[in-house]
């Protein structure tokens, strides 16, 4: 199967026209009552993720984030999907000003500062992984 590699800046719109993220964002159930947790925060917050539109981790991970992060539809929260190459690099040089290796890298910022990140996949649920961080 050929994959689609879309680099630069992305949005969830784009990447669900793909149909491994758009199978994977239909199949995710949400886990509720951590949404209705994750919808109690007030912290202006930006959320990067680093994708590659080829990669298997990113196929599962990043679906379910942008159907948690449509589900909250939180005006505290802003989102960047940077899409990258094979070599984990794009044109525009915009995942070069983060410091990862693997993908997904999903980084989440506070006042311009990182708090937390989640790499390849969280060790719990994506809804837990994110209150860990910003609880």
């Amino acid at each position: 199967m050929t994959q689609d590699m879309l680099t630069g800046e992305l949005t969830p719109e784009m990447l669900l026209s793909l149909a491994t993220f758009a199978d994977s964002h239909q199949a995710y159930q949400l886990d509720e009552d951590k949404i209705a947790d994750l919808s109690e925060l007030t912290q202006d917050t930006e959320i990067v993720t680093l994708v590659g539109t080829w990669c298997p981790d990113c196929y599962r991970e990043v679906p379910r984030l942008i159907k948690i992060l449509a589900s909250l539809n939180s005006p505290h929260i802003s989102t960047r999907y940077i899409g990258l190459d094979r070599d984990k690099r794009d044109k525009q040089g915009l995942g070069a000003k983060f410091e990862f290796s693997r993908i997904p890298t999903i980084i989440i910022m506070q006042n311009n500062q990182e708090v937390g990140r989640i790499v390849e996949r969280p060790n719990t649920s994506l809804e837990q992984a994110l209150l860990d961080i910003l609880f």
